[in-house]
Formats: structure tokens, sequence, C-alpha cells
């Protein structure tokens, strides 16, 4: 149960976080 919080949590957060747009535009 543990391991399959862990992948659903990261790939929430970052997407929720300002992380994912610093990410995206530097990308562009």
């Amino acid at each position: 149960m543990g391991q399959k919080q862990v992948p659903g949590a990261t790939s929430c957060a970052p997407r929720s976080q300002p992380v994912d747009q610093e990410l995206r535009p530097a990308q562009q």
C-alpha cells in the first residue's frame, strides 16, 4: 500500500507545485 501511495503522491505533488512551471518554460 505504501509503494502505491508513493508514485501517486509524487505525480500530484510536482503538478500542483510551482516546480513544474519552472521546468516547463525551461524546456520550451
